[in-house]
């Protein structure tokens, strides 16, 4: 019998496959670099040659392993692991799960990466317990995705909403690697997040923010100087006169639970229950 799933966190720099009992736990994971740009064919032995190892390198034959899943930047069709576009990667009309269920053996799921996220949040991180919520991964791009009651709003690229006449795309303006090109500070950069997360909270009014990626890691340096409260109180005195300055939703740093959860892992669910109009499980670590 099947008693392990491997999950992969696909990014532009590094991949990371993680092997999860059925407890949730994570036996171990292993990271290799993605080495793009290169072509779609090469990328796909390198993954299923890196699901072979995070086995082997944790005693565990590889014919234990149920199935596979992946979280991947892009447009991605989760019932038939049919990736539209990935634009970061350069890829179009990408059979990343039916080429990797013939190399592997098993069946393989793809999801977007910030819809597998989010679920993993939902299900086992840090918006285990919470109705609704907005999971914001930094990176890259900015990626995004939406608990709710308790369902998973696929797709919702809300890094791409219009801030203001001037910087019209949030993600060239706040993303993780705008802060690098520019050689933004982070107290600098924190004032840009403020500006996207308040009208995140504007619109969605949501009970937790998660923020991910792998600036994450390095929250302190930044999640301190975020100030939604006073970027309402700015925008909108009369509701913030009568909400008081107590911000309702939550900021949460990911990286506080990735020791817990490993951030993104979870293992065993139908996505169907969270998610309209799909079916299937999956597995995503980050």
């Amino acid at each position: 019998m099947s008693k392990y799933t491997i999950g992969i966190d696909l990014g532009g720099t590094t991949m990371t496959a993680g092997l999860v009992d059925e407890n949730y736990k994570i036996i171990g994971k292993t990271t290799w670099a993605t080495r793009l740009p290169r072509p779609a064919e090469e990328l796909e032995k390198a993954l299923a040659d890196l699901c072979r190892t995070v086995a082997k390198e944790n005693k565990v034959d590889f014919t234990d392993v149920k199935y596979v899943g992946i979280g991947t930047p892009g447009s991605v069709n989760f019932t038939t692991g049919f990736v539209g576009f990935n634009t970061n990667f350069g890829y179009y009309d990408w059979n990343l799960g039916p080429d990797l269920e013939a190399m592997l053996g098993c069946k393989v799921y793809v999801e977007n990466d910030a819809n597998a996220a989010a679920y993993g949040e939902y299900i086992a991180g840090g918006a285990k317990g919470y109705k609704d919520a907005v999971v914001i991964t930094l990176g890259t791009g900015i990626g995004t995705a939406l608990i709710y009651n308790g369902v998973l709003i696929p797709n919702t690229e809300l890094g791409h909403i219009i801030l203001s006449a001037k910087h019209l795309d949030a993600e060239k303006y706040a993303s993780s690697a705008i802060r690098e090109n520019e050689e933004l500070g982070y107290k600098k950069w924190a004032k840009r997040l403020t500006k996207y997360y308040s009208l995140i909270e504007k619109y969605f009014s949501p009970s937790l923010i998660v923020i991910g990626g792998g600036v994450s890691r390095k929250s302190d340096n930044f999640v301190p100087f975020i100030d939604i409260a006073r970027r309402r109180s700015a925008d909108r005195p009369r509701e913030a006169a009568q909400r008081g300055r107590h911000h309702r939703c939550r900021l949460l740093r990911q990286h506080q639970v990735a020791q817990r959860t490993q951030a993104h892992t979870f293992a065993r669910h139908t996505l169907a229950d969270h998610r309209p109009g799909n079916a299937g499980r999956m597995v995503a670590v980050g």
